[in-house]
């Protein structure tokens, strides 16, 4: 079954609605640690991840220089900014699906996006999944497997994907 982009964007954006902003002072653990937490703090300080996802629409590549920093948020802050990173990876692979193949640099950042995040959905340390509830765990699935129909049959990084699904059922 093809999974439509706009449906998995309204089901994961439904799914975390109801997560409240971290508040400034929960953004990143220490803003002053280095340039990379100064940086992202300063990006993402008072903005609701729905204003990002908006600004998306504008400038899809917008999030890129931020993408790999996932890692230096707090917990709420991860649970709060998650439906931003998922949908832009989304917006990035139909970017690349629309677009003319010889974009190599599209192709290129869209797997390492996906790379990363599937990275990140499978390191514990990284995401706590008990603090996640049923509905936004499924979103999560739902988009496992669209980033699934996107691989090869070969592609090694489906059995990542498989032992995060079997984790987060």
């Amino acid at each position: 079954m093809e999974i439509e982009e706009e449906k998995l964007i309204r089901y994961i954006e439904q799914a975390f609605q109801s997560v409240a902003y971290p508040g400034d002072e929960n953004i990143v653990d220490n803003p002053e640690h280095c340039p990379e937490c100064i940086e992202l703090y300063e990006f993402l300080k008072g903005k609701h991840w729905k204003d990002i996802i908006n600004m998306l629409s504008i400038n899809p590549l917008l999030l890129i220089k931020y993408y790999d920093k996932f890692p230096l948020l707090t917990q709420k802050a991860k649970l709060f900014y998650l439906p931003l990173y998922l949908i832009s990876v989304i917006k990035i692979v139909n970017i690349l699906r629309l677009t003319d193949n010889s974009l190599y640099f599209i192709e290129d950042l869209s797997r390492v996006m996906v790379d990363f995040i599937v990275y990140c959905l499978s390191d514990v340390n990284c995401l706590n999944y008990n603090i996640l509830n049923r509905s936004q765990k499924r979103s999560i699935l739902i988009f496992l497997d669209y980033i699934q129909q996107q691989l090869t049959e070969e592609d090694p990084l489906k059995k990542d994907i498989i032992k995060i699904k079997k984790y987060l059922k």
